[in-house]
């Protein structure tokens, strides 16, 4: 049995199959224990592809993930990828100081993405999270899955909406979505700037927000609240979203930069069962 604890979304779908990981089942140690899967924030990288590889083998995942390079935006990946250029991604991500030169960097771009596609089976769609939102989505018929990582910034840039426009199906009354462990609407404290960035791309994302009665000009507000308010808005069906309702602040099973600061990442996953 996997030492590896993982919570699954409560769908109805069989051929999907999705996941996300814990803290724990790991070999990092202090700050990142135990499962980090991020190799960016400063965990020693021999254990995180321990980590990476623990999480192939005894989950029983059909190939590797992709582990793109995230930046708070909305670009979207569609895999698989070229293989070629994807060996010298992962040789780069595993000898940073190669970064430096212009060849390189054109690289990471490519993979510098927040949403992962694919329409292929046994493609692991993967993204990391510690407060962010991770959204999983897949089709009804069970052909197409994304994987969306859905940050305050990434909101507001449309992450969401362009994973969604990346499915050829676009029947999205019939598609499905799984909101992941994510920061939750009593911990989540904003400033107005952040209120307003909302504001300014769409009115109706107010009625996300509260004010925080501890502190002047501060806001709490509703990342999973807004998340669902946009794919409604794109036509997806309430009763076809799903909560997992876990607030990453207050879950300790689960990394939060805003309660830790220097902390690992959790993996959210999909893939299509061959």
């Amino acid at each position: 049995m996997s030492k590896i604890e993982t919570i699954t979304p409560n769908w109805p779908l069989k051929k999907v199959k999705a996941l996300a990981t814990t803290r724990f089942g790991g070999v990092s140690h202090t700050d990142y224990f135990s499962l980090n899967l991020a190799s960016h924030v400063g965990d020693n990288l021999n254990l995180v592809n321990k980590n990476r590889q623990l999480v192939r083998d005894e989950l029983e995942l059909p190939e590797d993930p992709l582990w793109i390079t995230q930046v708070s935006g909305a670009h979207v990946i569609k895999i698989p990828v070229d293989k070629t250029l994807l060996a010298e991604y992962n040789y780069i991500k595993d000898h940073p100081e190669q970064e430096s030169s212009p060849e390189k960097k054109e690289i990471v771009k490519i993979f510098s993405v927040d949403a992962v596609y694919t329409k292929e089976v046994n493609k692991v769609c993967t993204i990391l999270t510690a407060d962010c939102v991770p959204l999983l989505l897949a089709t009804a018929d069970e052909k197409e899955v994304a994987a969306v990582h859905a940050g305050w910034r990434g909101l507001v840039s449309g992450v969401v909406e362009n994973a969604l426009s990346t499915f050829s199906n676009r029947d999205y009354a019939q598609m499905y979505a799984w909101i992941g462990p994510c920061i939750g609407k009593e911990s989540f404290v904003v400033g107005s700037d952040v209120l307003m960035e909302f504001a300014q791309k769409d009115r109706d994302f107010l009625t996300c927000f509260t004010p925080y009665i501890q502190e002047e000009n501060k806001w709490l507000g509703d990342l999973p609240k807004i998340t669902e308010l946009i794919l409604r808005k794109f036509g997806v069906q309430v009763k076809n979203i799903y909560h997992s309702e876990i607030d990453t602040f207050q879950d300790s099973r689960f990394y939060s930069y805003r309660r830790d600061r220097v902390t690992g990442r959790f993996a959210s996953m999909i893939w299509i069962d061959e």
